[in-house]
């Protein structure tokens, strides 16, 4: 009896040891010749597809075969390199394909970014800075930084040597805004046209108000920063503000009165939308976060968010949110997240150094079309639509925030 006993549990021990090794080969990394488990199978690892065949009696992984763009791919959201550029498992118009990895390119971007920054001289950036008695110092002064930080990005084409007026308020600051306006000397219709904008403000966002702007008026420039006293913490948007308007200084030092008006708004606005993200992003989850913002989160205007727009109208909102735009709308119409993304692609092209051509010469030939032309070699159609695919993949590969 004791013989049978342990012939059983032997066979038990044996039968148990065969279903783990057949689990761990259906599970196993695959490896040219090593054991799998179910003829025809296929996994990828390390940019290679590897298949499951009969060799003899035996099923093993075969030697694999490199990966390619546009193949079908089995996992939703796996990563991979690709010829040691980054891809992801994407499903778009109902299949799963292997695409570019959109967020490791955003990376990328925030990583050059950075780098040129890093690369220019520490600037001393004049600012007047004034706080309304009731604004939040933290989150004035975390914006303040980030106003800081950028100018040393920007400083080639703007970087005031004279204190320049810096603006901190809130939603009940009304007559001491009007107050600074008339303390800048501005003239009574153009605190008329601000104290209008500081009400619609109010009406929009109330104790949460957040607007912002590189304003001016009669040749007197300023920043001027909402912080309504419903804000406590200090979030993406606080991180992001401060670089946004400080990019809209620089575009407008390198484009200038002459080139200003034909620049796009998808670039205007939209571009300074991404180097918001990539001069303030503080560590790769903050580049993410804003990356799911500005998919998942409605606007104004009745934009319901990046992930909800119509895949086939992405060319023409581009082309709409082009030149002679209404600056109270563009941005808040969606322009902000579709031009972020547009202007992210003409940076991956040439960088810093194409973004800073291309302004350039929209300011001597006053046709950003002709400009896309010259500076990036492909028609503004061909780039239109280049921008569209892009950003169709970005909001595929952009899962909703929890």
């Amino acid at each position: 009896m004791a013989m049978r006993r342990t012939l059983i549990l032997a066979f038990a021990i044996s039968l148990f040891t065969m279903q783990i090794n057949i689990l761990y080969a259906a599970i196993a990394n695959p490896k040219p010749g090593a054991d799998c488990s179910k003829i025809g199978t296929s996994q990828v690892y390390k940019g290679l597809k590897f298949t499951c065949t009969k060799s003899g009696k035996k099923l093993i992984w075969n030697k694999g075969v490199p990966v390619k763009f546009g193949e079908s791919c089995s996992k939703k959201d796996q990563t991979i390199l690709i010829g040691g550029k980054a891809a992801m498992c994407t499903s778009m118009n109902g299949k799963l394909t292997w695409q570019i990895d959109t967020y490791q390119k955003l990376l990328g971007a925030w990583q050059d970014t950075l780098a040129y920054k890093n690369a220019q001289p520490l600037p001393n950036a004049a600012l007047d800075v004034r706080y309304s008695p009731l604004v939040n110092r933290k989150i004035a002064d975390a914006i303040l930084a980030s106003l800081k930080s950028s100018s040393q990005f920007w400083q080639s084409q703007f970087l005031p040597t004279k204190p320049f007026p810096t603006l901190f308020f809130t939603e009940k600051d009304k007559s001491w805004f009007g107050a600074q306006m008339a303390k800048l000397g501005l003239a009574p219709k153009c605190i008329d046209q601000q104290l209008d904008q500081f009400d619609q403000e109010i009406a929009r966002n109330g104790e949460n108000a957040n607007g912002a702007g590189y304003a001016g008026c009669d040749d007197v420039t300023f920043f001027d920063f909402y912080i309504g006293t419903g804000r406590k913490d200090i979030g993406t948007n606080e991180l992001k503000v401060g670089a946004h308007e400080y990019t809209h200084s620089g575009q407008f030092g390198a484009l200038t009165n002459e080139g200003g008006e034909f620049a796009p708004c998808w670039f205007i606005e939209g571009g300074a939308e991404f180097y918001g993200i990539t001069l303030s992003a503080l560590k790769d989850s903050d580049v993410y976060k804003m990356r799911q913002e500005h998919v998942w989160e409605p606007y104004m205007f009745n934009f319901k968010g990046l992930a909800l727009l119509d895949p086939n109208s992405v060319e023409s909102f581009i082309e709409e949110n082009g030149v002679n735009y209404n600056h109270q709308v563009c941005g808040p119409n969606g322009a902000y997240p579709v031009g972020a993304i547009a202007t992210e692609y003409l940076f991956l092209q040439q960088g810093q150094t194409g973004i800073l051509k291309f302004m350039e010469d929209i300011k001597i030939n006053h046709d950003f079309k002709s400009s896309i032309q010259k500076i990036y070699g492909i028609s503004w159609e061909q780039m239109k639509k280049e921008m569209a695919d892009y950003i169709r993949l970005v909001i595929a590969q952009t899962p909703k925030p929890n």
